[in-house]
């Protein structure tokens, strides 16, 4: 995985964003605090910055982290501000996601850096010189962060699978929520996974099956690397290599593919659902994965894929019946009458997918085992913003009937008499209460820039 690529990727991804940022902004500019339309887009832009800085959090860019999280709380702001008070917080969320893909198109200039970080110093929740500074450094660092985790090369693949390549032990210290969540998305994603390489199998799909599979494939690899669990990860990830390998010719699914295919979608139902305490462990997983290896590495040689058996020991292209533990039909029988043509072979090179793509599956799955407990606190946002808005209205209410209150008391008693003088105990009592009016109002403004930051 290349440093270039990596950054090309996320700039390209901040590129599509933004026109759905913009679209954010125009019920933002217009409509009060307490409409539901600008709650939703509130919430909605502020959603997307946040997905932003985990995708930057997961590449290895604290810095790009730091800067969308500072987007975020000026975003907020704007539930404080009236829509006439908006324009610069309006323009500040305009630029940002520019500045930002400009910095990444040009890491080589130190101006670029420099100049984003004044940008956010300059936002209507402006950042502190130490946390400006701070941040100059981790922009200005992060081609060497990133170098230090990624390597230029792909790690050889192996020949031989192992015992330990298949283990589905779960970690004892395993997130219990990731688990939870895995345990929530994973079934739904064998089972759909399994039709697809039905209609590959049968001759019934078509590109985008071949596209949905490797996505749930490359799903799976992420959910397993995350809670620990070697078997699911290792087997999705040269599945994954194989699908993408047959996207890119665009042809169908040699037979032999198709076989190894069907296999391996049964072995991870079967594995998914022994880490639910569902079904056995499958007895054949090693010998689903030794074909899977031998498959993908004939692809990496640029074999053909139209003859020749895999290793011993491994499935060969008429083994369906010689996998008891794996439950399925005969990949013959799913083919029927359909015969594969032969398919013209291609020496290429193998990469793995852009390495952020490849984390956008972990991301699901937090996403997963989080997503209950986003809901819950968006609702409870949205409650204390619109709480807010209600106490400010009723504190204006409150400073208006004091102000009101003690002029009509002045009045009415220069009315009666013009020459007496005020009572020192009544001047007291104004003083105390417009005083403590006013302090009011001060305390309600520091909560609603604490539920701002919130």
């Amino acid at each position: 995985m290349k440093l270039n690529d990596l950054i090309d990727a996320l700039a390209a991804e901040i590129e599509t964003m933004a026109p759905e940022l913009g679209r954010c902004l125009e019920p933002l500019a217009r409509l009060e605090a307490d409409a539901p339309a600008f709650l939703d887009a509130l919430e909605q832009y502020s959603g997307l910055a946040q997905r932003t800085g985990e995708a930057a959090e997961m590449a290895g860019f604290p810095g790009l982290q730091a800067v969308c999280e500072h987007v975020i709380e000026n975003t907020l702001l704007a539930a404080a501000y009236g829509p006439a008070e908006r324009g610069p917080l309006l323009a500040f969320l305009r630029e940002w996601p520019g500045l930002v893909v400009y910095y990444l198109r040009h890491l080589d200039d130190p101006s670029t850096a420099a100049g984003l970080v004044d940008r956010l110093r300059d936002a209507p929740s402006p950042m502190t010189e130490g946390q400006g500074l701070k941040l100059a450094h981790m922009l200005g660092s992060m081609p060497a962060q990133v170098n230090s985790r990624f390597g230029d090369m792909d790690p050889p693949r192996p020949v031989l699978a192992s015992a330990e390549d298949v283990a589905l032990t779960v970690p004892e210290d395993v997130d219990q929520k990731l688990l939870e969540g895995f345990f929530h998305e994973a079934p739904d994603q064998a089972r759909h996974l399994i039709e697809l390489a039905r209609n590959l199998v049968s001759g019934e799909g078509d590109s985008s099956d071949l596209v949905a599979a490797k996505r749930i494939v490359h799903t799976m690899k992420g959910s397993g690397s995350i809670i620990g669990l070697r078997g699911l990860t290792s087997l999705s990830h040269h599945l994954e290599d194989i699908l993408e390998h047959f996207e890119r010719l665009g042809g169908p699914v040699a037979g032999l593919a198709a076989d190894v295919l069907l296999d391996a979608a049964f072995c991870l139902e079967q594995m998914i659902g022994h880490v639910l305490g569902e079904d056995d462990a499958p007895q054949q997983s090693q010998a689903v994965l030794q074909a899977v290896l031998d498959l993908a590495n004939r692809i990496d040689r640029g074999e053909s894929l139209d003859s020749g058996a895999t290793r011993a020991g491994a499935l060969d292209s008429g083994s369906a019946a010689s996998l008891p533990s794996i439950r399925r039909e005969p990949a013959a029988e799913v083919r029927g009458s359909v015969t594969a043509s032969p398919t013209a072979a291609l020496r290429v090179s193998v990469q793995r997918v852009d390495e952020l793509f490849r984390v956008s599956g972990e991301v699901s799955v937090h996403t997963a085992a989080m997503e209950a407990r986003l809901k819950a606190l968006t609702e409870r946002a949205r409650e204390l913003v619109t709480q807010n808005l209600r106490v400010q209205k009723r504190l204006f209410e409150i400073e208006t009937l004091v102000d009101v209150r003690s002029l009509s008391v002045m009045r009415a008693r220069t009315r009666r008499d013009d020459n007496a003088a005020l009572d020192p105990l009544e001047l007291d009592q104004y003083s105390e209460l417009h005083g403590t009016a006013h302090a009011l109002m001060e305390e309600a403004a520091d909560a609603r820039g604490i539920a701002a930051r919130l």
